[in-house]
């Protein structure tokens, strides 16, 4: 294995991404081929970079913001990318439930605007696992294996069920009942402590159900979500509820609050 072989896993926002994290460590973990660096901002990434230069194994990253070094690393198949996503309607849902409804529906949209960018720019890269929040949760066995086969590990279906088997919901809720974030969490703003070994949230999580937005939002966050996003929704195969002309009218609105 070449020095320095990263495994950034770097999805959506409210995703499961953090899942897909947990995963792949305790696959490199199981298989003691490496070590997980945890979370790492964008601008911090060429500090861990120099830091581990002579490491030799997988170095696991966590982050949402688009890395700027990961084309030349991609480039020189020197790390190996991971992402999900979901349906950008339920992560609104979710965002709006972690920060307990304080933020407004239009810094919320701002900030999917910025992940579908970020979205965009990661999976121009050639080493990506892409994954689809909706699907690869129903069945985490099969993305042990999906994650373990991109990063050349070889496990068997038994291997990727006994691994799979501690990061089912129940036992993700559990985890963030039993730590004691006021003594041993890392906080990071008022809404946000995290365990900084499995990188849940105090309140990192809710139902876990999809298609939440058919009853958490109103129709017309709704028509200027499917207004805006119309295209993204579509080539994803997420379901359209509002009508063409409702559509219009929420993307004309959201052009004049930009003005």
């Amino acid at each position: 294995m070449a020095l320095n072989m990263w495994i950034i896993c770097c999805g959506m926002m409210r995703s499961a991404s953090t899942l897909q994290y947990q995963l792949t460590s305790e696959i490199v973990k199981y298989k003691n081929m490496g070590k997980s660096i945890g979370w790492v901002e964008p601008n911090k990434f060429s500090y861990f970079k120099d830091k581990y230069h002579n490491y030799q194994g997988f170095l696991i990253a966590k982050c949402h913001k688009y890395i700027k070094e990961s084309v030349e690393l991609d480039r020189k198949e020197n790390a190996k990318f991971i992402y999900s996503f979901r349906d950008i309607r339920d992560v609104y849902v979710s965002l709006k439930n972690k920060n307990h409804s304080k933020l407004s529906f239009w810094i919320i949209l701002q900030q999917i605007e910025s992940a579908l960018s970020d979205y965009q720019s990661w999976n121009k890269l050639n080493n990506i696992l892409c994954s689809k929040y909706e699907i690869f949760t129903k069945d985490l066995s099969q993305e042990v294996l999906r994650i373990a086969n991109h990063i050349n590990i070889g496990l068997s279906l038994k291997e990727a069920h006994k691994i799979s088997c501690n990061f089912t919901l129940p036992r993700q809720i559990e985890k963030t009942e039993i730590f004691d974030y006021n003594k041993l969490g890392i906080k990071v703003n008022e809404n946000t402590v995290y365990d900084p070994k499995s990188l849940l949230h105090k309140n990192h999580i809710f139902s876990g159900e999809s298609e939440l937005w058919k009853r958490e939002m109103t129709n017309l966050q709704l028509s200027i979500m499917e207004g805006v996003f119309y295209n993204w929704l579509v080539e994803n195969n997420y379901l359209i509820s509002q009508n063409i002309f409702s559509r219009q009218y929420g993307k004309i609105l959201y052009n004049l609050r930009k003005m």
